[in-house]
C-alpha cells in the first residue's frame, strides 16, 4: 500500500490525491496481494488482468479505476525491485510518474479516474523492469532492432539490442529536453553503444513524414521527427489519434479548434486523408544527434 505523501512525489494534484483517497478504500485488500505477486513473482499479466476485471464486476467500480489503484499499490513492491537491481530512487519515482500521466489521459478522454494502460500491455514494461524513464522520454530496454540496416558507418541487424523510445504526455517535446534525455540514456546504457553511437528506435505516429506539414516546419514535433532517420512507414485506414489531438472522436463532430495543431489536422484530414506511423532510428554520440536532419 502506498502512503499519501508518495502521491506528491509523482505529482498528483490535491484534487487527484483526494480522489485516490476516496476510491482506494473501496478496493478489496486482496488486490494488494495481486499487485505483490505481479511485481515480485512476475505473475502472468493475463491472470492479473482477469483479477482486475473480476474485482471491478464484484464491487461495481469501473475496471479503469481498479487498474489504477492496483498499479499504484504495486509501486511499493516495484520500489523494492529497483533497490535490488541497484537502480536509483529517482528512476523509480520517474517510472511511477507514468501512472499520473496515464490517469490524466483517462480522465481527459473517458471522464474516469483510472487508467486504460493495462497490466497485460503498457504497465508490464514498468513492473517487470523492462522500461526506464530518463528525463522527458521513456525507453524500453529489452528490444532488438528488428531488421538489417547500415547507416552512418555502423551496421544494425535484426537481433541488435537497442533502446525503444516512447513519448509520454508530460509536457512540451522541446529539442533541449530530448537531448538531455538522450544524454542520460547514453550514460545509462554504455553496453548498447556501437562504435560510440547509441541506437534509439522509435515507432510513432509523430514520425509519419506527411504530418510534418501539420506539425509546422519549425515546431518541436517536426524537430523531433527530423532527429530520426525514418527507415519505414506503416499506414492506418483512419485517423487513430483523434482523441489525442481533439480529446474526442472525429465522428462526434464539433471538434475544438483551439490550437494550430487541431486546425492543421482538420485541414489535412479534409485535403489529404492519409494516416500512418513511422519507424525511426536515432544515433547519439553522447553530445550530438548523428542522424539529425534539422537545419543549422
Amino acid at each position: 500500500m502506498i502512503k499519501p505523501e508518495f502521491l506528491d512525489l509523482i505529482e498528483f494534484t490535491e484534487v487527484e490525491k483526494q480522489k485516490y483517497l476516496e476510491l482506494s478504500p473501496k478496493i478489496p485488500l486482496y488486490m494488494d496481494e495481486v499487485a505483490r505477486d505481479y511485481v515480485m513473482d512476475k505473475r502472468d499479466p493475463k491472470e492479473v488482468a482477469q483479477e482486475i476485471s473480476d474485482c471491478a464486476d464484484k464491487i461495481g467500480i469501473h475496471q479503469y479505476t481498479v487498474e489504477l489503484v492496483m498499479s499504484l499499490w504495486a509501486g511499493e513492491y516495484l520500489e523494492k525491485e529497483y533497490e535490488k537491481a541497484g537502480l536509483s530512487k529517482q528512476l523509480f519515482i520517474d517510472a511511477m510518474k507514468d501512472m499520473t500521466y496515464k490517469m490524466r489521459e483517462c480522465v481527459k478522454y473517458h471522464g474516469i479516474f483510472g487508467t486504460t494502460a493495462h497490466t497485460t500491455g503498457w504497465f508490464n514494461g514498468w513492473f517487470h523492469l523492462n522500461r526506464v524513464a530518463l528525463g522527458r522520454l521513456q525507453y524500453d530496454t529489452n528490444i532488438t532492432f528488428g531488421q538489417d540496416l547500415e547507416i552512418c558507418g555502423i551496421k544494425l541487424y535484426e537481433n541488435t539490442p537497442c533502446l525503444g523510445c516512447h513519448i509520454p504526455s508530460s509536457g512540451k517535446l522541446t529539442r533541449e529536453l530530448c537531448i538531455e534525455s538522450y544524454k542520460l540514456a547514453y550514460k545509462q546504457f554504455p553496453e548498447m553503444r556501437i562504435n560510440g553511437l547509441l541506437p534509439i528506435r522509435c515507432i510513432s505516429w509523430l514520425l509519419f513524414t506527411p504530418y510534418v506539414h501539420v506539425f509546422g516546419e519549425k515546431g518541436n514535433t517536426s524537430n523531433f521527427q527530423r532527429s530520426f532517420y525514418i527507415y519505414n512507414e506503416g499506414r492506418y485506414e483512419s485517423f487513430l489519434q483523434d482523441m489525442t489531438v481533439y480529446g474526442k472522436h472525429l465522428s462526434e463532430g464539433d471538434l475544438p479548434m483551439e490550437t494550430s495543431l487541431q486546425r492543421n489536422f482538420l485541414k489535412y484530414i479534409n485535403e489529404i486523408n492519409a494516416y500512418g506511423y513511422g519507424y525511426g532510428l536515432l544515433l547519439f554520440d553522447g553530445e550530438n544527434i548523428v542522424t539529425d536532419r534539422n537545419p543549422g
